[in-house]
């Protein structure tokens, strides 16, 4: 990254803007693309392959981070970043579709916002915890949440399942 911002400019305060303000446009981007997946598919089905693409390419997309080549670290980047704007702007259509008629609200405010701050404030603790034995363990950890994203939707599945089947006498 450092080779990258070089070719574009030798000023120390552009140096230090320019990662943050392509960040930003691609993030934005991402949103704009995730809201017309949003629009054309279905929802569930695209948090769900979110998840599943993020356990086979989470330990890739950070052993990226560590090759000394600027189109690598590009790549994982956005990657990374459309990974993020996916589960960032479907989650919340997808919490108010699985919520029950009553307490839609509640759900999104609570759970999605709860959830939010969790990860904000628990995960870069321990991603500065992981940096220190290697970037691809940040991947193990992304892989690791997205499994238990999926086995929290199979737990769902079965127990929604079992509390809809018809009881006999």
């Amino acid at each position: 990254s450092h080779y990258m911002i070089e070719a574009f400019t030798s000023d120390p305060q552009v140096k230090m803007m320019l990662p943050i303000v392509f960040n930003v446009i691609f993030f934005v981007a991402s949103l704009v693309l995730c809201h017309f997946i949003d629009q054309h598919f279905c929802r569930k089905l695209v948090v769900h392959y979110t998840y599943v693409c993020l356990i086979f390419l989470g330990v890739p997309i950070y052993a990226l981070q560590t090759l000394d080549h600027w189109a690598g670290f590009v790549l994982s980047q956005c990657l990374i970043t459309l990974f993020v704007a996916s589960i960032v702007s479907i989650t919340p259509s997808v919490l108010f579709d699985a919520s029950g008629h009553q307490n839609r609200i509640v759900v999104i405010g609570l759970g999605f916002n709860l959830g939010v701050t969790f990860i904000t404030g628990f995960v870069p603790m321990v991603v500065s915890i992981l940096v220190s034995y290697g970037q691809v363990y940040i991947g193990l950890l992304m892989s690791a949440g997205a499994c238990i994203y999926l086995l929290a939707q199979r737990i769902n599945t079965q127990t929604y399942a079992v509390q809809t089947m018809p009881r006999t006498l």
